[in-house]
């Protein structure tokens, strides 16, 4: 999906060949992400739209997750790429950061805060989005 050498790729690249393939619009947003999982530690998913072997921009979701070696260091980033059907419909950045929000609210314990947030991801139509959140 990313148009790179399979022998390359099943011994580890840089990510920035990874990110090099995404389409321009989305590489700011991606890359931010991944630099965000690198530092937090935490598992990624996002989506984006990379160039197919025919030339044509292709939606994907990607999971990601950044490990370190025994001295704390990121050695290695892996992840699942998927592809999306044409017709899928794809997370807004509004949306993303409405799901953050929640997520947080929940994890500090704060219901009516998550609440809240929950009657703006309606509003979002957030369920016609292919994302299986809140839960």
């Amino acid at each position: 999906m990313f148009r790179l050498d399979p022998s390359k790729t099943a011994s580890g690249l840089p990510l920035e060949a990874y990110i090099s393939r995404i389409h321009p619009e989305d590489q700011p947003a991606a890359a931010r992400i991944i630099h965000d999982a690198i530092l937090t530690q935490e598992p990624e998913h996002q989506s984006y739209r990379t160039r197919c072997a025919n030339g044509a921009f292709h939606q994907v979701m990607v999971f990601g997750r950044c490990f370190r070696d025994k001295n704390g260091i990121p050695s290695v980033y892996g992840g699942i790429v998927l592809p999306l059907p044409e017709e899928a419909p794809v997370a807004t950045p509004l949306l993303d950061h409405c799901l953050a929000a929640y997520d947080i609210a929940l994890r500090e314990g704060n219901v009516a805060v998550a609440d809240h947030i929950l009657e703006a991801l309606m509003d979002l139509d957030w369920k016609n989005t292919g994302c299986n959140r809140p839960n």
